[in-house]
């Protein structure tokens, strides 16, 4: 309702250009989870307007994927709230560092018949030469 109050002062520029007599205000809610409130429908009504199920249907969803969408963004933006530890791609810098060859990279791009296996230092003290798969 504070909204409905908040916007009560436009009633007279809105009639003035749309030319119209009468003015009200209402509000559609869709929760952030995707739920419709059963008194969107008396807000649609009042203002003359009619929407199918389906449309209704369509308007939750999106709410609930933005929802999801805004939760994601903040979630990856803040390193403390994460739950788990961002990953980072190696640079060329830190590859030659960890000792792993060049064609591992490579390899997800389906270059030469054999591929280097770099095993992590806490999985594998070696690194090891596979024939690759054809």
């Amino acid at each position: 309702m504070q909204k409905c109050q908040k916007y009560r002062c436009l009633a007279e520029p809105v009639k003035k250009l749309t030319n119209s007599t009468e003015f009200s205000t209402g509000a559609i809610v869709i929760g952030a989870r995707g739920a419709w409130c059963e008194r969107n429908d008396d807000t649609l009504s009042r203002a003359g307007l009619s929407i199918t199920d389906r449309m209704k249907q369509l308007l939750c969803l999106i709410t609930l994927e933005k929802t999801c969408q805004l939760i994601s963004w903040f979630m990856r933006s803040t390193d403390r709230l994460a739950l788990r530890q961002p990953t980072r791609q190696r640079s060329s810098a830190q590859r030659t560092e960890a000792r792993i060859p060049r064609s591992v990279d490579q390899a997800a791009f389906g270059s030469p018949a054999r591929h280097h296996v770099a095993a992590s230092p806490r999985h594998a003290p070696e690194n090891r030469t596979v024939p690759a798969a054809h």
